[in-house]
């Protein structure tokens, strides 16, 4: 489980920032993966509103909402906003970010193309401000309310706080730990509880473990939870992987390689897949019933076969989630 915080404040050591790493604290000790981006450090021009990306699915811009922010945000179970108040909404840097996710807003709506992520992605607002104005918030909710549902997030709950503005007061607020703890507690149980794990790895997990995990994702939603990981991870996905995924509805840029050892790192699958031509290094994962696909031509499929090798995966995806027998409570057969 990866909760992503997205830190918009300029100030690296402000009230804001320290709500931000204490949340992420109580996310860690609450057994998930956390990453932190200072958006004030990263390369966002703003949007031009070109329309580029309602049209292509991509900005022409190719800067860190490119490199960094859209690939974190979508291996994200969470993302957390942490903005200050800057005239009733956010600052600047952060608003760039927000404006330039018009091209997942877009891949969505415009290109009708389905996250296969959306259905347990949460997103989490925390906010400070200075003044005591009962609408303070106002703004910044309207505007985290559409902009989660514009990255395919579920905005799950926010933590706000007015009358902040000297330095430290967050760290002196009485009721901090216990408001931390409680919404970090409330938001993530739900998550950890979603069973089974299932791991898809292949070689370089550059194409057929991320088609495999996006169908499970897809066709399994929030009853399960289904990763993907590479032996020895590529750079980059296959260039035809997205294309060939667009065919099916479903919406896979974006997404990056991952290695199977980072990946076990405070995961415990339930059961691992591993995807290949009969090849592949066998894999021994503690706890986990270990099986094994071949599919034959999977490591480098010309444009003509990739078709068929989507719809053989697809497949078998639909047998083995139907072999669950997913329950809304819950339980599992694996």
């Amino acid at each position: 489980m990866i909760v992503s915080g997205f830190m918009g404040s300029p100030r690296k050591n402000g009230n804001t920032a320290f709500l931000l790493k204490k949340f992420l604290k109580e996310a860690e000790a609450l057994g998930a993966e956390t990453r932190m981006l200072h958006v004030p450090d990263l390369t966002i021009h703003p949007c031009t509103g070109c329309a580029l990306c309602e049209k292509k699915g991509y900005c022409h811009f190719n800067d860190d909402m490119q490199k960094e922010v859209f690939p974190l945000m979508r291996m994200s179970d969470v993302v957390v906003i942490a903005s200050p108040i800057y005239f009733y909404n956010v600052p600047s840097e952060l608003k760039a970010l927000i404006d330039r996710s018009q091209t997942l807003w877009s891949r969505k709506y415009k290109l009708r193309l389905t996250d296969p992520g959306q259905s347990s992605r949460k997103g989490f607002l925390l906010s400070v401000g200075a003044t005591r104005g009962k609408d303070l918030f106002d703004s910044i909710h309207l505007t985290m309310k559409y902009f989660f549902r514009g990255i395919a997030a579920d905005f799950a709950g926010e933590l706000t706080y007015n009358r902040i503005e000297e330095p430290g007061e967050m760290k002196r607020h009485a009721t901090l730990n216990s408001d931390v703890h409680t919404a970090a507690e409330q938001l993530l149980t739900p998550l950890k509880q979603r069973t089974p794990t299932l791991v898809f790895v292949c070689r370089d997990n550059s194409l057929t473990s991320q088609m495999a995990a996006a169908f499970a994702q897809h066709y399994a939603g929030d009853r399960i939870h289904a990763l993907s990981a590479g032996i020895h991870p590529g750079h980059d996905i296959h260039p035809e992987l997205v294309k060939t995924m667009e065919k099916k509805n479903l919406d896979v840029a974006y997404r990056r390689p991952r290695s199977l050892a980072s990946l076990t790192v405070g995961t415990r699958p339930d059961r691992v897949i591993l995807l290949g031509d009969g090849e592949d290094t066998a894999i021994h994962i503690p706890g986990a019933r270990v099986s094994s696909w071949t599919i034959p031509g999977g490591h480098n499929p010309d444009t003509d076969s990739m078709a068929s090798l989507c719809d053989v995966i697809e497949d078998k995806v639909k047998d083995l989630i139907h072999g669950l027998h997913l329950a809304t409570d819950h339980s599992k057969t694996i």
